[in-house]
């Protein structure tokens, strides 16, 4: 740089200099300390610095941030630019106009509409010696050097490469040297891309021309960068340009950053020299990443610049600085980072498919295809799953194959055993069953029509558009076995199979590597990655290497241990139904037909090897992706904060209190009396306490497990950070922790023990079901109204409204109320023995008749011999007295549910009832049908004591299918309403059917309430007609 320019520099004041500037930013930006940046600015600018010029500015951003980062940064930018403007309108102390930013734009706009703009010389030294040549930059150099010696003298005047003698290149890089070379580059670019004459080959034939249009537009978009981007480290591209000026193309790889693919909707990219190789079928899968971007105020910023890259991103609406950008690897949108925000990513995580919202919308690419696709809105189809078969981009319309709902079945009026099936089930067209005109094939598929609809081997054509389907990336094999079963793209299917075993996968599985590197070699796995789609495998013979998931296959051999993957999908369609969830050890490989053998404790299974994972006996519960334990049951636990302690040793011994709070080093905890009456919180050993853990809280059981899975919404109940709510988003049972990412800010995970939450809609339902208590009797055992009875108005999480006798309605507490009858209050505390006497005594006081005052009398004279039915020794006890005592249990009208012929009869059938008033009016006399395979057992967790687990139709539109618990008060069971039904004995009698038997129904009398059955396989039955009170009325599942 010359004297002349050194010596402006360093006369003008600091706090006209940009580079000043961009530090004080960053301190705003909260990227940096004050302390720091004093320092930053005292060292790099000596005695241009002084407190006393920036201290007003120093001030101003300390006063705007107490309102927010943002204040600050405005206020700053308010002061430079300030600054600026003064500095522009000083001629003297500028040395070009066209320096300035403002200037830059207006170049840019005019370059924008075709216009050049003409470097002004001005009276610059002349430049007597150029470098190397600039002009042929990509040319064979050497050959052309001679050539071009004469024709480059013109142009070292306007080269900005071109160095004159004597001139010493010092000092730091300003911006003004980086529109020099942006300028430069942005003609050199017009000349690229003008009109090229079909003579410049042919001046010098021994000349390769090479086609630079890309390279230069590459170059312009990165200095672009940093001209307008906060971190200008112009040093770097400086050294860049000038190596692409004076060496060849191919010493310059480790300056470029990799190529990202464009989108099928962006206009072909130009000519290169190694054109990238198109991606496979298998890779092509859109994933959703959601970044997190710091400073946030450049999440605009950088998600501008990945849409520029072919990415489609977008900024969140609702969090400040996230970023979601759809991509296959997370490798791509890092590579492809502007250069000036290197490390402005601060984490990312993989949005989970069933969370996209609106998948088409984000990204700006067209649906997959072939892929699988959720039908939202097609009336009896709504929650289908269909497959894609292809796209019409100008009607924006899905050709979808799924299996027909309406396909008669005619054999159902001639075959017993069809009795009673779903005439909706799904199924695939026959056209030897149902007939139909024979069509075009299409792709080679057989085609049909029938009743105005198109078949295509064996399946339904709808037309859909994008808003009327969402994606699924991994559907269960039970969910396209219809689609298999036609023969419908077998690859595809086979790849769909082979990713739903991956999510089964765990650490320490046998592997088959199917990569070029290392085909056909067996290891084991030891991590898993799934934002990268990738594992970590162990090879038996060599080292470990990470291996994409599509590359690997699950490889077992006889003598593993192997179980059958449950699949909540499954019926009793399924041929594998009944096999799921039994384990045993391979006994053959078929390896022609993929098919895998297994001894169980009763005979062979053979199944597909999809369907299999690999299993330990005693682990009664697997989650994708965990690593083998011995068992997963719950060790010992310790007390916590929120659990239920009894006092039983000390001063409060027979006291009975909530964990507040828990102190390990002393050895104490602190309780909260219940009620809170009794009085304040005290501390006590804990040794002499024994404690129950919260009622609500997950807990571990040999039929179900700890009944948890990924996404369900779970809060804290025990222990720290009692309150918390999120989402799980990883099960880990080695470790027997939940990996929770919270409500309030989805990238804030925390990790705590499985037994410290209990779901949300548990901790829900506790409300929701003191619901049915209103206008009934209630007690206050606590505070100024103990003892006092009343109806309960209304109640809400922590407080309830009771009317108190002839007073006025009073707000409690729930933990003070209890409702008559029951044995806890109203937050589902449980009463300790001794409370449960004095609620019990306090509303047997209640009904006691009034004593009638009668006229006092002397009492009778005792008679001289004992009477001889009693007696007078106190140690013996008289037999009227206990007679009462013993007296049999009462039996609910449900007890035959439990009855262990009718519990396995229900696992394949549902049990009819139909709704009493007095749950909800609306379903009313509506009928229920019992869960499989376990009434008792809903899709959110156990039913609550004296509940069924039922299914009916929903009264809104749509006429979805509901899963609710309802009490056994509100049910009646449905007795059959006509022939061609199926029936169920509830009740048994000697020498007739035994309890849990299912029978067909031939035929029904409402007059004599009775109903004439055979057996299923048509059979008579032992006997012919049964009333209405000893049977129930089933259907089979559909």
């Amino acid at each position: 740089m010359s004297d002349n320019v050194q010596n402006t520099h360093a006369s003008r004041p600091l706090v006209e200099d940009r580079s000043a500037w961009h530090l004080v930013m960053q301190w705003a930006e909260e990227q940096i300390q004050f302390p720091l940046l004093c320092d930053t600015l005292a060292e790099q600018f000596g005695n241009r610095y002084v407190y006393a010029d920036w201290k007003h500015v120093f001030d101003a951003g300390f006063t705007a941030s107490e309102d927010g980062r943002d204040a600050c940064i405005a206020a700053v930018r308010s002061a430079m630019d300030t600054s600026i403007s003064h500095l522009s309108t000083n001629k003297d102390d500028q040395p070009s106009a066209s320096t300035s930013a403002s200037g830059h734009h207006a170049e840019l706009s005019l370059k924008s509409q075709g216009k050049r703009r003409k470097l002004d010389s001005g009276d610059s030294p002349r430049r007597c010696k150029r470098v190397r040549p600039s002009v042929h930059r990509f040319l064979d150099l050497e050959a052309q050097q001679e050539d071009n010696e004469e024709e480059t003298t013109d142009d070292e005047e306007q080269d900005p490469f071109v160095v004159p003698d004597g001139t010493i290149e010092d000092g730091p890089v300003t911006l003004s040297r980086a529109l020099d070379y942006l300028d430069a580059i942005a003609e050199r670019f017009e000349d690229s891309t003008g009109d090229r004459s079909e003579d410049l080959v042919s001046d010098d034939e021994d000349t390769i021309v090479l086609d630079t249009t890309g390279i230069w537009e590459m170059i312009r978009d990165w200095i672009t960068d940093f001209q307008y981007g906060k971190y200008p480290k112009i040093q770097y591209w400086e050294d860049f340009i000038s190596d692409l000026a004076f060496n060849r193309v191919d010493e310059l790889a480790h300056y470029v950053y990799p190529v990202i693919l464009r989108p099928v909707s962006a206009p072909p990219p130009l000519p290169s020299v190694s054109p990238a190789s198109p991606p496979s079928q298998d890779e092509t899968v859109t994933k959703m990443w959601f970044v997190r971007i710091i400073p946030a105020s450049s999440a605009s910023y950088i998600a501008s610049m990945w849409n520029k890259a072919g990415l489609a991103a977008s900024e969140h609406k609702l969090l400040r600085g996230r970023v979601t950008v759809s991509t296959l690897d997370p490798s791509t949108f890092l590579h492809a980072l502007p250069p000036s925000h290197p490390s402005s990513v601060h984490s990312y995580s993989l949005v989970p498919a069933e969370e996209y919202v609106r998948l088409f919308g984000v990204a700006a690419h067209k649906p997959q295809v072939p892929g699988w696709y959720k039908i939202l809105k097609r009336g009896t189809y709504k929650g289908d799953l269909g497959y894609a078969l292809s796209y019409n981009a100008a009607s924006g319309c899905l050709d979808i194959l799924l299996a027909s709902r309406n396909l008669p079945d005619p054999t159902c009026r001639d075959r017993d055993d069809k009795i009673g099936q779903d005439q909706k089930a799904r199924c695939l067209f026959k056209p030897e069953l149902h007939g139909g005109a024979v069509q075009p094939s299409i792709r080679g598929m057989a085609c049909y029509s029938y009743k105005r609809h198109t078949y295509i081997s064996g399946l339904l054509l709808l037309q859909l558009t994008k808003t009327q389907v969402e994606p699924v990336l991994t559907p269960s094999p039970h969910q396209i076995a219809l689609h298999v079963g036609s023969m419908v793209d077998p690859a595809f299917m086979a790849a769909t199979h082979a990713r739903y075993n991956r999510q089964f996968w765990k650490e320490r599985d046998g592997v088959l590597v199917c990569d070029a590197a290392h085909r056909g070699k067996r290891g084991f796995l030891l991590t898993i990655t799934m934002e990268s789609q990738s594992a970590t495998v162990q090879l038996l013979e060599g080292g470990e290497y990470i291996v994409p998931l599509s590359d690997l296959q699950c490889h077992h051999v006889v003598g593993d241990v192997v179980r059958v993957i449950e699949d909540p999908h499954s019926d009793l369609r399924n041929i594998h139904h009944q096999a799921i969830g039994k384990f045993g050890n391979v006994s053959h490989i078929d390896f022609d037909t993929d098919e895998i053998t297994f001894m169980d404790s009763m005979g062979e299974i053979r199944v597909p090897s999809f369907l299999l994972e690999s299993y330990v006996p005693d682990q009664r519960l697997w989650t994708p992706f965990s690593s083998l334990s011995p068992s997963v049951e719950s060790p010992t636990e310790d007390i916590q904060s929120g659990d239920i302690a009894d006092v039983v040793a000390g001063p409060h011994v027979g006291v009975r209190g909530a964990v507040t709070s828990v102190h390990h080093l002393a050895g104490t905890v602190q309780l909260s009396p219940l009620p809170p009456h009794l009085g304040p919180p005290f501390n006590i050993q804990r040794s002499s306490v024994t404690f129950t853990p919260h009622p609500q809280a997950l807990k571990f059981s040999h039929a179900r497990g700890y009944d948890i899975r990924l996404g369900d919404h779970v809060v804290v109940v025990r222990g720290d950070g009692v309150g918390k709510t999120g989402v799980v988003s990883q099960v880990d049972l080695d470790k027997k922790v939940l990996k929770v990412a919270a409500t309030w800010n989805p990238s804030d995970v925390f990790t705590l023990p499985i037994t410290r939450f209990t779901r949300s809609d548990a901790f829900r339902n506790r409300e929701d079901e003191n619901q049915c208590h209103r206008s009934k009797e209630v007690l206050i055992i606590g505070g100024h109204y103990k003892g006092w009875r009343g109806s309960l108005v209304s109640v809400g999480k922590d407080t309830c409204v009771v009317a108190r006798g002839n007073s006025s309605l009073g707000t409690f507490e729930t933990s003070v109320v209890v409702v008559r009858g029951e044995r806890a209050t109203l937050n589902g505390i449980l009463l300790t023995p001794a409370q449960s006497i004095e609620v019990s005594d306090a509303f047997a006081q209640g009904e006691r008749p009034e004593v009638v005052n009668r006229q006092c009398t002397p009492p009778p004279e005792l008679p001289s011999q004992p009477v001889a039915s009693s007696s007078f020794t106190p140690w013996s006890v008289d037999g009227d007295d206990i007679a009462g005592l013993n007296a049999p249990t009462p039996t609910s009208a449900f007890d035959f549910l439990r009855h262990p012929s009718v519990a396995i009869s229900l696992q394949r059938y549902r049990a009819v009832f139909k709704i009493k008033p007095g749950w909800k009016d609306t379903y009313a006399n509506r009928h229920a049908k019992t869960e499989v395979p376990d009434p008792f057992q809903s899709p959110s967790g156990r039913a609550p004591s004296g509940h069924i687990a039922v299914c009916f139709t929903a009264r809104t539109k749509g006429a979805t299918l509901l899963h609710e618990t309802i009490p056994e008060r509100c049910l009646e069971p449905v007795a059959p309403p006509q022939k061609n039904t199926f029936c169920m004995v509830i009740s048994s009698k000697e020498g007739g059917e035994g309890i849990g038997t299912i029978l067909a129904v031939k035929k029904t009398s409402t007059k004599e309430k009775q109903v004439t059955v055979v057996r299923l396989d048509g059979t008579p039955a032992a006997e012919q007609s049964l009333p209405w009170d000893r049977v129930i009325m089933v259907e089979r599942p559909s």
